[in-house]
């Protein structure tokens, strides 16, 4: 049973660098999502309509709370 549930520990555990990447995409995406909230007022509207539903994408990939829920 121990040599089973270590088995799984290990398949689960994920290394620390992985997780700091994740979490630099993660504040990234946020970063330029809340960038382009704004529709620009001097910039081409069809570039930045096109740079919103790249991040709106990628931001629904992450499943982050901005485009699932309201973020307080």
């Amino acid at each position: 049973m121990y040599k089973t549930e270590l088995f799984h520990y290990k398949e689960m555990k994920v290394p620390l660098t992985q997780i700091s990447d994740y979490i630099v995409c993660e504040s990234e995406v946020i970063r330029r999502y809340n960038t382009l909230k704004k529709p620009p007022i001097s910039k081409n509207i069809e570039n930045w309509l096109k740079d919103w539903e790249i991040v709106y994408n990628k931001a629904a990939a992450l499943d982050l709370l901005d485009i699932t829920m309201y973020r307080p």
